[in-house]
């Protein structure tokens, strides 16, 4: 395995990356697509002993890709979905970090596990919504989490458990964790429901729609540009305030249905989106005296 990996790592091409984000930008860079966390582990290890630098790749949702020559981008495993199971008596749900929320909210309706609607809609895999602590208006990822296993800078295999409300609040914060850095890598994790509720897949089909009523969920996004500067002080309606709605650099639009969303409506670059984001924060700056802070990893 180690000739294999060594020898795909000595021999990579640079491609064209926007089929790994889901905003489709166009950027370029040299890409090592893992078989396994297994193998993770080994490459890492060995782009350290390289001194080559990495970036990780998982779903895309939440992620902008920017042209890169001096690295690696390394494209996350596809699910062992022999992983996602339901403990019934303990009511947990235990996946690997490449499955999708949306395969684990079905079967969260199935066995009805309370608490798991605050994923609706969140176009994502587990591994990306563990790391940044993704949420909605229901609530955060943080509020389900029971264990979690991640590969280390150095390849080391760390793992934490999460029993009380004291230990999620000290590791989670607002779009944030606080035990697993840049380049480490969420491997799986161990959800537990807050409660059996019969009523699961009725709220996850009310806040579905509500967020296709109110959110491009169509489009070429990345989700959420900004971050909420607080609860009572959402992004999109800063932006809406500033008159923004529809402005765009080349084929980048912000939204018009949703203000904190961009849209992709041709052949945008990673340049036009550095560009607009530029724009939008001078704006809302300018009007309002408040700077937004990104929400989407670049």
């Amino acid at each position: 395995m180690e000739k294999e990996f060594n020898k795909k790592l000595n021999h990579l091409t640079k491609v064209n990356l926007a089929r790994y984000s889901t905003m489709r930008l166009k950027s370029w860079g040299y890409l090592y697509e893992l078989e396994s966390f297994h193998e993770a582990r080994a490459v890492i290890q060995e782009l350290k002993k390289q001194k080559r630098p990495y970036r990780l790749i998982g779903g895309g949702s939440n992620q902008l890709l920017s042209s890169w020559e001096e690295g690696v981008y390394l494209k996350l495993p596809k699910a062992d979905l022999h992983l996602l199971s339901v403990d019934e008596k303990k009511m947990t749900l235990s996946c690997d970090a490449s499955t999708t929320v949306n395969a684990v909210l079905q079967l969260a309706k199935k066995y009805s596990l309370g608490g798991f609607e605050v994923l609706t809609g969140i176009p994502a895999t587990m591994g990306g919504v563990a790391f940044m602590n993704a949420g909605t208006s229901l609530g955060e990822f943080s509020s389900l989490v029971s264990f979690i296993e991640w590969i280390d800078g150095e390849g080391n295999i760390c793992s934490k458990e999460f029993l009380t409300s004291d230990d999620r609040a000290k590791n989670f914060s607002y779009r944030k964790n606080h035990f697993c850095g840049e380049g480490e890598v969420i491997t799986k994790m161990i959800l537990k429901a807050t409660s059996r509720d019969d009523a699961l897949e009725e709220k996850i089909t009310k806040y579905l729609n509500y967020r296709k009523e109110t959110q491009p969920l169509s489009s070429k996004t990345c989700g959420c540009v900004f971050k909420n500067p607080a609860k009572e002080m959402p992004a999109g309606k800063l932006i809406d305030g500033a008159n923004l709605k529809g402005v765009h650099v080349g084929d980048l639009f912000v939204s018009t249905l949703h203000a904190n969303f961009m849209e992709n409506r041709g052949e945008a670059t990673y340049e036009d989106f550095v560009a607009l984001v530029q724009v939008v924060k001078e704006e809302v700056f300018r009007k309002f005296h408040v700077e937004l802070e990104l929400e989407v990893k670049i």
